[in-house]
Parts: structure tokens; C-alpha cells; sequence
């Protein structure tokens, strides 16, 4: 009956077990095949002796539920009949293995038959797509910085970038699943949850080194009911634990750079190959404590790394001005000066612009010699390195207790510590400004993570789970300060704090100082509260639980505190705004060439600090530079609470007919700041209140409407709407998830079975969102300043703040030091908002306040087929529907008709003038669609005749409007908002991380032995090889081309002319770099309102191939001492993969490839020892 309701409910199909158990299941049968009722099992884990026992009814079946994962041996006993031994049955995490036995005639307490353990391949009771990861395959596979997660992407249905060798540190992986995007995936250990809840990403979470995991699973669609949280993959990972017998091994992984190839684009520079150095180094060891009842397991890994390159920009093209040389002297700055700016000879030539904190910066040089602001060195790409340095210590302490025969708990502890000094590090608000060399940046990453289980079994058919986690993650950030404002002449208003440089941005040039957002620090809690019960009733297999999820983020950042100077190139730019001529740059002057165009931001930088006798709205813009600075020191403290229920049975309706029927209610509470310190902007509510004109500009000015504080907010916000909610969202209460599959052997075999699948499945978003809204306006003070040409510079390029830190108080008058701002005009006209005397940016990134959870209808049907013995052929089609995506609306986008700004410009901004950074309001919704076709194909091949082997293909199109999620402060994982912001017309297309075709195979091969004589030396040399690969090809990401000079944010780019083709070009890509597509075909999209007739990538980046190689020696002592020399080559063939060309129209780097997305050939040797 129950499972009756739950099929007209709609439910699930699935693997059957919790996220770090397993099950076995089978049918006793006589000789004639008729099944034996009350025959008794006895199942023994082989390792530590653990037994459970079952009776099988009148069907014949029996079924053993949660158990942890490893080798069984199965014992069946019935009266008249022989007793059978299946020794070395498999049971993997989260999946249903299937062992039937045969008994034969005979006296079951005298003879005793054994059988081999080995089960079908194909899944004849579940419809899941996924796939286990043995021991044997994390341990044995080349992995450059031996992250499991570098496994993941070996499943058919997985996207994602091919690893770049090069990369510093424990090399972290995004991967899209079935067309979802790379924060919809989800990650346990020890069936606990370690995501963060505050990216959603998989950066900087915890990763056991591969020697301490057990195994690990990834589910791509169609889990169970008892699986959920996010809409793609699933990646369920244990760690092991002790046995019966000492077991444990030592380890040493060395690389050096005098092995490695060197990169592609170095190497066409000229510059050598950069240091790539790496030492990780480890053990463990487990046994038991009391034979039969309690075990233990602990591990310990180190790692240090030097790299020359770095995981932000590692390769940067680099060209401030083609005539900036390494001759610094006055007289050669001077020259530069003034070829480009002539009208400014008076200040140049003066003892003014001597002693100018430009001229002493572009002098400057770092204690080891290098130039604060590197030359050009005529070339119009140069090439700029940055090492890089990582460090970590890791260990595992885990405990098992069999209490008695019926309850067993375990204890599982992972501990690590590790520090990436990054050499590189981008600065926010630049665009594609690279950083320079000069201020490394500590990124510190702290992981504890603690799972404790306790199985009871409550009678043989009934048997409960209960899981309690904690997973905590610390998250810090240290720039340096290698010089000091004061040396140079520049004040801060923060130099007490930060005496260090404020930071220098050139747009879609160059950057330089400190990161203004990178010193912070966070830290991520979860608590997992889980319980599952297990009930065997006849055919019926069925679980029923719930899970608490408590999350708590505390973030500290002082963002902006050390203050950012921004050269726009909007105030020397005079294209279209004939201000050359006002800004005394005569038709035939250096500026005007081509090529020193882009670089205008440098010619802003040199000409700062001058009076040219100019108006203050000269030329419409009136400013060389744009400042920003903040109090920092904020502290706040994020909060939600998630509950799950969910019903699962898997009713074996025939031997050749298994249904699997669930429902899942997944709960995610809005997250909320303890104290409010958090805000929104509700675009409707201020289009009701601001009226608007017949010019399409509002009529009033200042106004706050549409801007909200939540009911807790304690500080006094005059004019600000206070919310009757503390999280702005209403909680989504209708998240039901039915989901139903099958799996049918429509042959007289146990080697073929059609599986077929639907469910529901909800998204649980991050808190990014929310994190960036409390740094935002009105609750968090970021100051810019625009100042007006006579009387600016860097003597004071930065407002006054706020005399203490904190949220702003706009009633206090005395909070912002400094003169009334009351009826501001001039330079700062384009702040309407006059708090305390104090003019403060308007802007910010804020959650809408109308959110709904993202979901996705997943379906799929397919075959299973053991086609050869040991050797199965999967092909399945799977597609999905999502809805109420996030996305992100720029809500200050100047698009009207008229030639003005949009109409909630004047509100926010009021800032008409291209070329000038406008500052925006940007809201999250879900309003984002997304779909996804795909045929997938898998070979696996089991360990047979020494071979194990995987091949995966995927051919998919995703397609959506909005690729991606918030996933860091400032930055995103997908491209901008193209378009128009009112409707997004046009933006449905080709997803981002689109790979149309992909194939990956990899293998683990025991080569045959090559001497079977009897001299021990040669015998030694020349058997027990082992080689092992894995090789990827897919297809290249679209892009987008877009525009720089259009008046439209988000604008992309026109075709210069109809019907000539979308601008794609063919051939050896490295003859293309200089020109991958046709760059005729595009021009700007110019004028208010013009977003361009190009659509949302239109072409596609090269295609990708790499392969990892092992050669492995084993030696192995009295069979329990095993030695083992490894050779790794990773990217054995020294390809070149390159990144996507420069898409921005009018860029010098348009059309042109300029990086590699993965590294040159790593070897890396290795030497390990295990008894």
C-alpha cells in the first residue's frame, strides 16, 4: 500500500543506501531454481569480523542494509542442504550489490561449498547514474597534486577544465554536471556535509590525501530520495578505517624543474622555464585495538611547493605603454609625458611633476631590483611571472567500536592547515587589469571536519543510522605592504592602520598594491544532524529519515580599507566626446596612434595633479581618476537553518523488475545577519515611488526608496524602509521532490537491464549574495571620490571616513567627518546621497526579496549491458528542465531611448557620461531557465586478466540564459550580464561551460609477466609492472563577443555586415593566435540603447587533449611488504591547451590568444612502501 501512494505521489529512483554505507541484497535458490524460504545468512565483514544475520522469507530474498563499505563473505545454511561460502563480496559506498546463491543438495553441517564473489556489473536495482572510484583507482591513477577531486571528472554526464599542472596548491576543481553549474554540486565525507555554505564552490574544501580514502562515489542524476541538497553531482567520499591486522605505508612525491618543459607562452618570450618544485611526503597506519570490537586509522601528509606561476593571471600579457622602456630616468619619463599629452608641458616640465608621486612611482623599484611598474620593452605583449609558494599539513584520526553484535559506532576526525602564497593576485574593479608582480597575498585555508555514526540493529530487518558532523572552515587573507604611501607622497586618511601603498587599477590594463579585497577572514560552520531508519519488509526495501543542517558564517573583511585609485581612460578618451582638443592633445599627437588608444588610463596616471585652466566639466567628464576607500574592520555574522525529510522504497517486484519510489522535502531557510547588517533593493518598490518623466529620467533625485534593512537591524537608518522580515526572502515551504525509476531485465539474463528514471530535485544557493549585500550601501561605508582637476592629485586622492568603523549611522552627524556635501555640484554630482555630511557610493550586490528555489526535472532511459564477462556497455539518454535559476539584473543599466540614462539612473547614479565608472546596483533573482540534452556512453571494464579500464562520451548541449552564481566577493564564474537588463532578450543560448562532445578514458594495467626462471634478481627487474593513464579530449567554450565603447552596459558587439558568416575561422590554432577569428566581422555597439547583433556566444575556443602517464615498479617481500617506484608525466605529450581569445571589441587583444589553460609536461617521481 505504501508503495502504492508513493507511485500515484510520483517518487525516486536511487542507490538504496545512506551517504557512507551500502547494501547487499540476492535470492536462495535450489538446484531446479525454485527459492528456499527460512533459510538462515550470515555475513561477515572480512576485515574486522563484524557479522550480521538474516532469515529469507518466502520469496528466497534477504537483504543486509547500511553497511559499510568493503569485502563480505556470505554464508547460507538451510536444511538439506550443502553450506555456501561466497567469500570477497563488494559492497560500495551508497550502492545495492546483488549476490544470489545456488545451494546444492548435501548436509549443510559437513559440506561446504565455495563460489566466487563476483556479481553482475550491470545495477539491476536502481536507475542512478553514477560511478564508484575504488581504492585501487584513487591510488593508482596519476593525479598531479593527488586531489581525488581531479577524479570526478571521470563519469560521462561531467564537464569541466582540463587540471592545469602548473597550478599552485592542492588544485581544486569546478566541475558542471549534466548542465548544471559548478555551485550545484555537493560534497560529503563520511557522510557528513562539508560544503561552504558561503561559495557553494569546491575551492577550499576539505581534501583527505588519496592514501587515507577508502573510496568515493560520484552521483550525476537520478539518486535516490535520500540524496539531494543540490541539483548536480554528488560526490560521497570515505576515509578508512583500521581491521583485524596492522596495516599502513610511507610515501614521498617528488618533482623538480629541471624535468619539466616549459611553457608555451614563456618559452615564445624568451624567459626560461620557472620553478616548479614539489615535495609531499606521508603515511598511515591502521589495526585494531581489540581483535573483533574496536580498530583504529590515522594519517599524516605534508606538502611544500614552489611555483613560478600562480592560480590568478600566472602567465600575464603585460604592456602599460609601448614607450615605456627601462630607461627611468626624469628626462626619458618626461619625453613620454609629453608625446602624449602636449597641452600639459607646463606641469610636466616643472619641478612639480619631478617630485609628482607618478614620476617617483615609475622610478621605483622593489628591494630585488625589479621596477615597481615594469617597461613595455617596445614589444606589444610582454610576459610577467610571479612565484608562488604552498604549504600544508593534513592528518586523519579515526576510530571504529563494535559495542556488541548489534551496535557499532565510529569516530572520524580530518584535520589540515595549508597557506598559498599567491604571487598574483587581481585587483577588484579593474575589469581584465592584470595584476604585477610585488604583493603576494597569503590565502590561508584551515579545514576541521568530525563525523561520528552509530548503527543499531534493532531487530534483523529493522536497523537505524544516526550521523552527527561538524565541518569547519577558515578562510584568511594577508596582502602585503612591501612600500609606503608616505615615501611617495600619498596620504591616506587609513595610514595608521595600512602606512603600505593604496592599490592601483588601469582599466583593462594593468594593477598594482596591495588587493584591496583580499584581507579577510572567515569562518564556515555546519552541523549535520541525520538519522535514517532501514525497514525489509518482503520486497519492499525502504527507508525513512531526516537531517538537520545548522550553518553559521562569520566574516571579518576590511574591504577597501587601504584605499583604490582607478585610471578609467574616461577623462583622456575624447572619442566622441571632442575633449582633445579642451584637454590640449593636438590631431597629430601620440594619442591619437592606434596603439596607445587602449593605454589612455597610463596617460590619466601621468597627467594627475594638474591645473590646466580647465572647467570643471571639460569635455563632459571631470576627473583623471576615480578613489574609493572604506573604514573596514567590518565584522558580521551569517546564519540559516536547512531541514530534509524524505521516504524511499525499492520494491524488487520480480527478479526481472526492481521500482524505486521516493520523496524528498528539502527545507533551505534565507539566510540572515545576526544584527541586520545586511540590506536589499527592491526595483519595483522604487519605480512606484520615484516618478518618472517624459524624457524617461525620474523626477526625483536622493530618494532611498526601494532600498530595505531587515526587522533586526539595530542601527537608525532615516529614509531606509525597514523590512518585516530578518532574511528579506520568504522561505519557499512547497519543496516537494517525488522521483521514480526502474530497472528491467527484459532478457532471460543477469547481464542486460533497461533503466529509466524522473525526479525532482531543489537547489540549495550559497550566501554570497547575501555576504555582498552587507558590504554594500546603505550598511557599509565605501567613500569614492572624484577629484576635480584643479587641486587634485595624490597628495589627498581619497575622501575622509568615517571616524569610527561599523555600519552607517545616518543619524549621527558627527559620524562622517568633514564640510556639509549639502548641495553638491561639480566633480561629485554624480553622488546623490549626502549621509552625515559625507557623500557615500550607492551601490551594491543585493538578494531580491522575492526568491525562490532553484529546481531541475531530471529524466534519463537507458541500457546496461555486460556485453563480454568483466566488461559492461552503458548507454543512456539524459536530459533535464531547470527553473528559477539565479541570475543577477544590473538595475542602474543606461539603456533609454533618449540618449539619457535608464530611468533608475537619476536615482542611483545620475552619472550619463560613457567612459566614467557609473556605480551599480545589481539585484539577485530567480527568473533564469536552463536546458539540457545529452547521449552518454560508458565502457567500464572491471579488474579482469589484470586490466581496469573506464571510457566515458558525452555529447550535450546546455543551454541557458545566465551561467552561473556569485561565487567569491567581486567576482563571478560567468561572463556579465549581456543585454538588456529589462528583458534579457536574446540571452538564451549556448551555456558557458557548454563542451559539445567529450570523451575521457582511463586505465590501470598489471603488465604480464615478462621471466618466469628462477634467477630472484631477474625475476625481481623484470615482472610486477604496472602502467596506468588517463586521457581527455572535448571540444573548446563558447564566448561572447562584446563591446567596450557602447553606451549600454553589457553591450555586445554588431557584425560590421550581414550575412558573411559569424566570423569563425579554421585551422592550427597556432597560427591563429594572433587572430583566432575574423576580427572584421565585429564592430562597437554604439549609442544608448544599441546591445548589439551578435548573440551570446556565437563562436567557440580551441578544443582540448591531455594525457597523464604512470609507470609503476612494484617489489614485492614475503607477501605483506610491498614497494613501489612510481614515474608520473603529466601532460606526457606536451600540449598546449589555450584559454579563449581577448572578445572585447576595440581591446589591443581582440581576436588574440594570449594564455594556455593548463601547463607544460610535469615528471614527478615517487617511492612507497605498505605492509
Amino acid at each position: 500500500m505504501i508503495a502504492f501512494i508513493m507511485l500515484i505521489c510520483g517518487a525516486a529512483t536511487g542507490w538504496a543506501q545512506s551517504a557512507s554505507t551500502g547494501q547487499l541484497r540476492g535470492v536462495i535458490r535450489d538446484p531446479q531454481g525454485a527459492v528456499v524460504s527460512g533459510a538462515s545468512v550470515t555475513l561477515t565483514e572480512q576485515a574486522t569480523g563484524s557479522k550480521r544475520e538474516a532469515t529469507t522469507g518466502g520469496s528466497g530474498d534477504f537483504t543486509f542494509t547500511l553497511l559499510p563499505p568493503g569485502k563480505y563473505r556470505l554464508e547460507a545454511r538451510a536444511t538439506g542442504f550443502k553450506t555456501s561460502v561466497t567469500e570477497n563480496i563488494t559492497v560500495s559506498i551508497t550502492g545495492v550489490t546483488t549476490n544470489d546463491v545456488a545451494l546444492e543438495i548435501g548436509e549443510a553441517a559437513s559440506e561446504v561449498v565455495n563460489v566466487s564473489g563476483e556479481a553482475p556489473l550491470i545495477q539491476a536495482d536502481s536507475a542512478a547514474h553514477g560511478r564508484v572510484v575504488d581504492e585501487r583507482g584513487i591510488r593508482q591513477l596519476p593525479l598531479p597534486t593527488r586531489n581525488f577531486q581531479q577524479l570526478l571528472a571521470l563519469s560521462a554526464g561531467a564537464a569541466s577544465n582540463i587540471f592545469n599542472t602548473s597550478e599552485v596548491g592542492r588544485g581544486d576543481t569546478a566541475i558542471n554536471v549534466n548542465g548544471q553549474r559548478t555551485t550545484s554540486n555537493s560534497i560529503l565525507i563520511n557522510g557528513i556535509d562539508v560544503n561552504s555554505i558561503g561559495t557553494g564552490s569546491f575551492a577550499n574544501l576539505a581534501v583527505p590525501a588519496t592514501d587515507t580514502l577508502q573510496e568515493f562515489i560520484v552521483q550525476t542524476s537520478q539518486y535516490d530520495a535520500s540524496a539531494g541538497r543540490n541539483v548536480g553531482g554528488i560526490v560521497a567520499a570515505i576515509t578508512k578505517s583500521g581491521t583485524n591486522e596492522l596495516h599502513g605505508n610511507a610515501y614521498f612525491f617528488l618533482r623538480d624543474q629541471a624535468l619539466n618543459a616549459n611553457n608555451f607562452f614563456l618559452k615564445r618570450a624568451g624567459i626560461p622555464r620557472q620553478a616548479n618544485n614539489r615535495k609531499q611526503y606521508g603515511g598511515t597506519i591502521g589495526g585494531p585495538i581489540v581483535k573483533n570490537r574496536a580498530f583504529f586509522f590515522g594519517s599524516y601528509q605534508g606538502t611544500r611547493e614552489t611555483s613560478g606561476t600562480s592560480t590568478n593571471n600566472s602567465i600575464a600579457p603585460f604592456n602599460p605603454a609601448p614607450d615605456l622602456t627601462d630607461d627611468r630616468s626624469l628626462a626619458s619619463i618626461r619625453a613620454i609625458a609629453l608625446s602624449r599629452a602636449p597641452g600639459f608641458a607646463s606641469f610636466i616640465n616643472s619641478a612639480a611633476f619631478a617630485a609628482s608621486p607618478q614620476a617617483r612611482l615609475l622610478q621605483a623599484r622593489y628591494p630585488d631590483g625589479q621596477f615597481v611598474i615594469p617597461s613595455g620593452n617596445g614589444r606589444t605583449t610582454g610576459v610577467r611571472v610571479a612565484e608562488s609558494t604552498f604549504r600544508e599539513e593534513q592528518f586523519n584520526a579515526n576510530g571504529d567500536w563494535q559495542i556488541n553484535d548489534n551496535n557499532r559506532v565510529s569516530g572520524k576526525f580530518f584535520f589540515a592547515n595549508n597557506t598559498v602564497q599567491q604571487g598574483l593576485f587581481r585587483q577588484f574593479g579593474g575589469g581584465n587589469a592584470l595584476q604585477l608582480p610585488g604583493y603576494p597575498v597569503d590565502a590561508i585555508t584551515n579545514n576541521r571536519v568530525t563525523a561520528a555514526s552509530w548503527t543499531s540493529i534493532l531487530r534483523p530487518t529493522l536497523i537505524n543510522e544516526f550521523r552527527f558532523g561538524y565541518n569547519r572552515l577558515i578562510t584568511e587573507g594577508k596582502p602585503t605592504e612591501p612600500l609606503r604611501a608616505a615615501d611617495f607622497g600619498i596620504s591616506s586618511p587609513s595610514a595608521a592602520r595600512f602606512p603600505g601603498l593604496p592599490g592601483f587599477t588601469f582599466s583593462n590594463m594593468f594593477s598594482f598594491g596591495p588587493a584591496t579585497t583580499s584581507d579577510s577572514f572567515n569562518t564556515t560552520e555546519g552541523f549535520t544532524f541525520n538519522d535514517t531508519l532501514s525497514l525489509t519488509a518482503g520486497a519492499h526495501s525502504m527507508k525513512f529519515g531526516g537531517e538537520l543542517r545548522p550553518y553559521r558564517q562569520r566574516v571579518f573583511f576590511n574591504v577597501g580599507a587601504r584605499g583604490l585609485i582607478q585610471f578609467t581612460g574616461g577623462f583622456a578618451n575624447a572619442a566622441g566626446l571632442g575633449a582633445f582638443a579642451a584637454l590640449g592633445i593636438p590631431p597629430g599627437s601620440v594619442n591619437r596612434a592606434p596603439q596607445f588608444l587602449p593605454t589612455l588610463p597610463f596617460t590619466e596616471f601621468l597627467i594627475t595633479g594638474v591645473n590646466p585652466g580647465l572647467s570643471s566639466t571639460a569635455g563632459g567628464l571631470t576627473s583623471p581618476f576615480l578613489s574609493v576607500i572604506s573604514p573596514g574592520g567590518a565584522k558580521r555574522d551569517f546564519r540559516a537553518n536547512d531541514f530534509t525529510l524524505f521516504f524511499q522504497d525499492d520494491w524488487k517486484i520480480s527478479d526481472r523488475l526492481t521500482v524505486n519510489l521516493g520523496l524528498r522535502y528539502d527545507y533551505f531557510g534565507p539566510f540572515y545577519e545576526k544584527d541586520g547588517l545586511m540590506a536589499t533593493f527592491d526595483e519595483g518598490v522604487a519605480r512606484a515611488a520615484v516618478g518618472i518623466g517624459a524624457n524617461g529620467v525620474s523626477n526625483l533625485a536622493g530618494t532611498f526608496a526601494g532600498f530595505f534593512v531587515p526587522s533586526n537591524n539595530r542601527a537608525g537608518l532615516p529614509g531606509i524602509t525597514r523590512d518585516s522580515r530578518r532574511g528579506f526572502t520568504e522561505p519557499d515551504w512547497n519543496n516537494f521532490a517525488p522521483r521514480i525509476g526502474m530497472a528491467f531485465k527484459p532478457l532471460p539474463t543477469d547481464r542486460f537491464v533497461v533503466r529509466a528514471g524522473y525526479g525532482l530535485y531543489y537547489d540549495r544557493f550559497n550566501a554570497r549574495t547575501v555576504i555582498n549585500s552587507s558590504f554594500s550601501f546603505p550598511v557599509f561605508p565605501l567613500i569614492p571620490f572624484f577629484p576635480a582637476v584643479a587641486g587634485g592629485g595624490f597628495a589627498n586622492p581619497f575622501a575622509p571616513i568615517p571616524a569610527t568603523q561599523g555600519p552607517i549611522d545616518t543619524g549621527n552627524a558627527s559620524f562622517f567627518p568633514g564640510t556639509s556635501c549639502a548641495g553638491a555640484a561639480g566633480p561629485n554630482r554624480g553622488l546623490p546621497f549626502c549621509l552625515g555630511g559625507r557623500q557615500v557610493a550607492v551601490q551594491g550586490i543585493y538578494p531580491g526579496r522575492n526568491l525562490r528555489t532553484p529546481y531541475v526535472q531530471q529524466y534519463s532511459f537507458g541500457f546496461q549491458w555486460e556485453f563480454i564477462k568483466d566488461t559492461q556497455l552503458e548507454v543512456s539518454y539524459v536530459g533535464s528542465q531547470t527553473r528559477k535559476l539565479q541570475r543577477f539584473k544590473n538595475v542602474n543599466q543606461p539603456f533609454a531611448p533618449n540618449g539619457t540614462v535608464s530611468p533608475f539612473g537619476t536615482i542611483l547614479s545620475q552619472i550619463t557620461q560613457p567612459g566614467l565608472n557609473s556605480f551599480s546596483v545589481t539585484v539577485q533573482e530567480s527568473s533564469a531557465v536552463a536546458s539540457y540534452n545529452s547521449l552518454q556512453a560508458t565502457v567500464t571494464r572491471r579488474l579482469s586478466k589484470g586490466l581496469q579500464a573506464l571510457a566515458s562520451y558525452t555529447w550535450s548541449h546546455a543551454i541557458d540564459e545566465y551561467s552561473g552564481q556569485l561565487t567569491s566577493l567581486g567576482t563571478s564564474d560567468v561572463s556579465p550580464d549581456f543585454g538588456n537588463q529589462a528583458t534579457f532578450q536574446g540571452n538564451r543560448a549556448t551555456a558557458d561551460f557548454d563542451r559539445r562532445q567529450r570523451l575521457v578514458v582511463s586505465f590501470v594495467y598489471d603488465l604480464p609477466k615478462f621471466y618466469d626462471g628462477d634467477r630472484f634478481a631477474l625475476k625481481a627487474l623484470a615482472n610486477n609492472w604496472q602502467v596506468s593513464g588517463v586521457s581527455i579530449f572535448q571540444t573548446g567554450l563558447p564566448f561572447t563577443i562584446a563591446s567596450s565603447t557602447g553606451l549600454s552596459d553589457g553591450a555586445r558587439a554588431s557584425y560590421a555586415a550581414a550575412g558573411q558568416g559569424n566570423g569563425s575561422l579554421s585551422g592550427d590554432v597556432r597560427r591563429r593566435l594572433d587572430r583566432y577569428f575574423d576580427t572584421s566581422r565585429f564592430v562597437a555597439s554604439t549609442g544608448v540603447g544599441n546591445f548589439g547583433t551578435v548573440g551570446r556566444n556565437t563562436l567557440r575556443g580551441p578544443a582540448q587533449a591531455n594525457t597523464d602517464f604512470s609507470i609503476i615498479k612494484l617489489l614485492i617481500f614475503q607477501e605483506r611488504y610491498r614497494a613501489e617506484f612510481r614515474t608520473e608525466f603529466f601532460n606526457i605529450f606536451n600540449q598546449t591547451n589555450f584559454a579563449n581569445p581577448g572578445n572585447v571589441v576595440g581591446t589591443p587583444n581582440f581576436g588574440r590568444i594570449l594564455e594556455a589553460t593548463t601547463g607544460p609536461r610535469i615528471v614527478q617521481f615517487a617511492f612507497k612502501f605498505a605492509f
